[in-house]
């Protein structure tokens, strides 16, 4: 996987992204404004509609 931060307005507004890959090509990202796990492809849809279902795994990325 691979994590990026991006900082809005100095360092008051920070946007995270962790983002998986196969085969060179992302399948599911957590986007920190957005709060859950966004599939990108067939392959990461079930992977994003399971940890977007356990509060454990939302709590540690968020």
């Amino acid at each position: 996987f691979k994590c990026q931060c991006y900082y809005r307005n100095g360092t008051e507004d920070v946007r995270y992204l962790k983002r998986w890959m196969y085969n060179q090509e992302e399948f599911v990202y957590f986007d920190s404004d957005k709060g859950f796990f966004i599939p990108r492809t067939e392959l990461g849809r079930s992977d994003a509609d399971s940890w977007n279902k356990n509060p454990d795994i939302l709590g540690q990325e968020r």
